[in-house]
Order: structure tokens, then sequence, then C-alpha cells
């Protein structure tokens, strides 16, 4: 009996070993996008703040946000030359060497709130990009040359400050629809899902022949009379789930079975 004991302990401890290691190996990169700035039909209404911080997604600890510039905007952008949350090329972090890209079309104009942010939290949700309401045309955002067939989460951040009506967003990735209802936007002094951020997740699949692939949307308004938001994104690719227990947590469960292995050992000595 004191034998075969042993033995599921130490197979408990091999396998927790095993997990850990399985979780170590896992690749995660993150990618932050933060809108900036505003299109020239609003005057002097540019972003004043950069965020800089881990976003909603709290299973990664980088802070660095790609500030994607609004100022110039005539419909249309594309921001290249884009960092993970850790300010590393995405060249280098991402399978093949892609170069992730993200870009924005359709868009009405942007704008920036009145709200000074009282928490960081608002640096993010202080600027935006406008699309239309279902009357006229959605709003198109992408992420393009990402690594085939990878899990993916995308966050899409949607409050509009100060300015206009504060009406729900609606993003759709495919056939799936998610709604930011802004429920409270003067409150961005966290993030709420649901209320200013929604969350995707997939697979990236593949386009033709390339190895590249893409996430492609759109963001419209909800009501009649109103406008589409959108704040920032955070792309995480390597998963498509809320974060598996870390090595650390794994390696206290393996302390515990050998502690168990002790005293199996001492009893046995005893006897």
């Amino acid at each position: 009996m004191r034998k075969s004991a042993l033995f599921g302990i130490a197979a408990v401890i091999v396998a927790a070993n095993g997990v850990g290691s399985s979780v170590q190996a896992q690749t995660i990169d993150v990618f932050n996008f933060d809108l900036n700035g505003t299109s020239s039909s609003i005057s002097n209404a540019v972003g004043t703040t950069t965020y800089d911080g881990i976003g909603a997604y709290t299973a990664d600890s980088g802070t660095y946000w790609n500030p994607v510039d609004l100022s110039k905007s005539t419909g249309a952008i594309t921001a290249v030359g884009i960092q993970n949350s850790q300010g590393s090329p995405s060249g280098t972090v991402t399978a093949n060497g892609h170069s992730i890209a993200m870009t924005l079309g359709n868009l009405n104009g942007s704008g920036s709130g009145t709200q000074t942010a009282s928490s960081n939290v608002g640096a993010l949700l202080n600027d935006w990009a406008t699309a239309g309401n279902p009357s006229s045309t959605a709003g198109e955002f992408g992420f393009l040359n990402l690594p085939a067939n990878t899990p993916y989460m995308l966050y899409l951040y949607s409050i509009n400050g100060s300015a206009g009506n504060n009406a729900s967003t609606t993003f759709q990735i495919g056939t799936t629809s998610l709604t930011a209802t802004n429920a409270s936007p003067s409150d961005d002094s966290s993030f709420i899902s649901g209320d200013n951020y929604v969350v995707f997740s997939g697979n990236t699949g593949e386009i033709g022949n390339t190895g590249q692939a893409a996430i492609q949307g759109v963001f419209i308004g909800t009501t009649a009379n109103s406008m589409a938001y959108l704040d920032g994104a955070q792309l995480v690719l390597g998963t498509s789930s809320v974060p598996t227990p870390e090595p650390a947590t794994l390696a206290l469960f393996a302390l515990g079975g050998l502690a168990l292995l002790v005293g199996a050992r001492r009893r046995g000595n005893k006897a």
C-alpha cells in the first residue's frame, strides 16, 4: 500500500511538471492599439494622451500601445510598424516573421472627448474613430499579415466620452455580432465587459497560398441618429480562451506533492 501511495504521489508531481512545461512552451503575443487624434472635420480636437496600461486582458503585463494616428483621416487608415505589448517589433515575435498591420475604413471622422481621465483608463477611451448608423455605411476594421490558423482573442473598446449621442455600437466579425452598450459613458474609471468593450474569439484561418491571415469586421451605430465609436483594440494571438494556470501555481502544487511524499517516507521509517 505504501509503495502504491508513493507511486501515486510521484505521478501527480510528474503530471504537474508536464503541464507546467506545456504552459511555458505556449507562445502568446499581445498587440495593443490606441486610437489618437481627430479628422480635419473637427477643429483643434486632438488626442492628448496615449494609454499606458495592460487593458482588459489582465494575463499580459506589457503596457506598450501602438498609437494609431487619426489626425489625417480621410476615411481610411493603415497603421504599420506595429510592436507587441513589450515594445518589440511584431515581425520578430509572430509566427513566420509576419509584420502586423491594422486598417480602418469607411470612417465618418474621429473625435476626442472633454473627459480628462481621472484614471489612466480614460486615456484609452478618450479618442475614437466614428462610423455611421444602420441607414449608412458601416465602419471597417482589420488586422492583416497574421500567422495562419492561430487562435485569437480580440478586445474592441468603444465609448464616446461626452460627444454626440451616447448610443450603443455593434461590432461584427463573420456571423458573430457583439454590442458595447456604452450604458455609462461618463464612467471611464474601469473596463466593463459589454459596456465599454467586447471580446471576440476564434481562429485566424488562412488566405490563399500566402500562409498569411487576417481578422476583419465592421462596426455600426445601433439607432437611427447615432454613430458608432471605436477607441482601441487588443489582439491576443495564441489563445482563444481564458488564461491557463501559471507555472508558478503548478509548481506550488508539485511542492505539495513532495511534502506528502516526505511525510509518507517518515511514517514508513517509523513503522
